[in-house]
């Protein structure tokens, strides 16, 4: 619990609108920035519907790879921590100057692309 006090943190103080609106520090985000953002989210999204399939191998001798949902995790958690990753990848976004807004969404597609295809290599899959 410490750990989700601490992103809402993070969260609400990247959420803070800047001092001044007409600085340099706050441009309009840019079509491509959005897209990156949109790219980013939709990974998470991805990652979290294969991760919900994990219970669907218990033979297998993975178990979830991130230390933060424990090695068997429960759907309420998967989902709140991915929505919580959405959060703060959406918080740092807006965030960040406007010349370095890409920096917060490649970093996740970076990481959550490694997890989606690891994922999809263990046999997971999206569930409906």
């Amino acid at each position: 619990m410490r750990t989700l006090g601490i992103a809402a943190a993070l969260v609400l103080l990247t959420c803070t609108p800047p001092a001044r609106a007409e600085s340099a520090w706050f441009q309009p985000p840019q079509w491509g920035d959005v897209a990156l953002l949109g790219v980013a989210e939709a990974l998470i999204v991805v990652d979290v519907l294969q991760t919900l399939d994990l219970k669907h191998h218990p033979d297998a001798v993975f178990g979830e790879m991130n230390p933060l949902l424990g090695q068997h995790p429960s759907d309420a958690r998967i989902i709140g921590m991915g929505a919580l990753g959405a959060l703060v990848t959406a918080g740092a976004w807006y965030a960040l100057p406007s010349e370095g807004r890409w920096v917060a969404p490649a970093v996740v597609i970076v990481l959550e692309t490694f997890a989606v295809v690891g994922n999809a290599r263990a046999g997971m899959v999206i569930r409906f």
